[in-house]
């Protein structure tokens, strides 16, 4: 049985999926105002792309998430600012997809999203007097993309299809018209990172550009691990089309146990009749230890959630719930740090050590003079056994020298933790 509908949930409070574009998700996003705010402006004050950048686990895409609802919820209330519809599906693209299937998916997905946003609106009943652009999209035929050229063949059946979704767009979202060159479907391209270079992001960008990028009725931002949108900007081709990064950083440690009491009271069947065997000081010690990822904490809190059920133990009081999750934490390190000790030579210790204490998690081997080295060369094997041991997360290097393409892993925090306990060194936070 699940565990925390046991424990009083209606679902887990530890989701690690991006935050959805609903009233939901808004809720608990807690801490981000001023990312937000920047989302927001960057959407409602021109049609170029909007790019985001930050490590992985972040929160970006939740961020362009809960941005692109409160711009939705505005003028669907309101009828006020541009009318702009959050996308239900976030896009990737990947080295090996064609680029006419990108395409086919992105417009399938703006047409489910239409289709079933359509449908809630019309449940509410309330559109506001005047709001002419809302009663417009409601009166347009939803599209069935079933039921479509069946007798056709099938290379002309879509094509006809990406026409007639398209033309569908044109009519809901009319060019020219007020703020119509801003209005449109949000969609994000998410996880640009795992293009594994700028030169190939760049090159699946530039193919989009002109098609993808240009239809009436959509609109992009684009999100990726640090460095790589600008990577993507040095193309001529994209010159003029890309508004500069928003460079995320993590939740302030302040926010973390916030976060906490929100995910329990928007998943809790009853707030008040809950159980979990952690409280507010474990949660936000845990998120100082995986360096302030809110992604990482949630996940290890579910895996220690899953712990306690798996040894029968069930905590009670705060300080017997301390006591088990330190003893958890002491358990995990332990195990992880003796499983790579034999391997991690002592240059590949120093990298590694230098990498969470100087750089803070996040770097490239064009940083190699604050490690110690005298060029990029001599980093790579010390930086490439780190990634075989799963301390690293590192993504081929191109000489893009602000690309911080080498991350420490939730594993390599893990182990930074235990190997300040054998030291006897208190972990209070990162």
């Amino acid at each position: 049985m699940n565990i925390y509908k046991r424990w009083g949930f209606e679902s887990t409070p530890f989701e690690t999926m991006p935050l959805p574009p609903n009233e939901k998700g808004e809720k608990l996003l807690i801490g981000r105002s001023n990312y937000l705010k920047k989302i927001r402006s960057r959407l409602c004050s021109s049609s170029n792309i909007v790019t985001v950048e930050g490590q992985n686990g972040i929160g970006k895409t939740s961020l362009v998430n809960v941005a692109a609802y409160e711009i939705y919820k505005n003028f669907i209330s309101t009828g006020e600012g541009p009318f702009m519809i959050p996308c239900d599906i976030a896009f990737q693209l990947s080295p090996e997809k064609d680029i006419e299937i990108f395409i086919d998916e992105v417009l399938f997905g703006i047409v489910q999203t239409l289709n079933r946003k359509g449908q809630e609106v019309k449940a509410k009943g309330s559109i506001p007097k005047g709001n002419d652009a809302v009663k417009n999209w409601l009166d347009v035929p939803p599209l069935d993309l079933k039921d479509m050229h069946n007798n056709k063949p099938k290379g002309m059946q879509e094509a006809e299809l990406r026409v007639k979704i398209l033309n569908w767009l044109q009519v809901i979202f009319p060019y020219g018209k007020g703020l119509g060159h801003i209005n449109g479907v949000v969609c994000i391209v998410d996880n640009l990172e795992l293009l594994q270079t700028s030169a190939i992001a760049r090159k699946q960008i530039e193919q989009l550009r002109d098609t993808l990028f240009s239809y009436t009725g959509i609109r992009w931002v684009l999100c990726g691990s640090l460095g790589i949108v600008f990577g993507i900007a040095s193309s001529p081709r994209l010159e003029g089309r890309l508004i500069d990064p928003i460079e995320v950083d993590g939740i302030s440690p302040s926010e973390a146990g916030n976060i906490l009491e929100s995910r329990v009271l928007a998943n809790a069947k009853y707030p008040n009749e809950v159980y979990l065997p952690l409280t507010r000081s474990e949660f936000i010690h845990l998120f100082g230890v995986l360096n302030n990822n809110i992604r990482n904490t949630l996940s290890y809190t579910n895996n220690y959630c899953l712990w306690i059920d798996d040894e029968n133990l069930h905590p009670i009081t705060n300080e017997e719930k301390a006591t088990l999750y330190y003893k958890w934490m002491e358990i995990v390190s332990g195990k992880i740090l003796d499983a790579i000790q034999t391997q991690l030579k002592r240059k590949a210790m120093s990298v590694f050590l230098t990498g969470v204490k100087v750089v803070g998690g996040a770097f490239s081997t064009e940083d190699f003079e604050e490690f110690g080295f005298a060029n990029p060369g001599t980093m790579r094997s010390h930086i490439n056994t780190l990634h075989k041991l799963g301390l690293v997360h590192a993504s081929r290097d191109e000489g893009d020298k602000r690309r911080k393409n080498i991350q420490v892993t939730p594993k390599g925090w893990l182990v930074y933790y235990g190997l300040l306990l054998k030291k006897g060194i208190s972990v209070a936070s990162n």
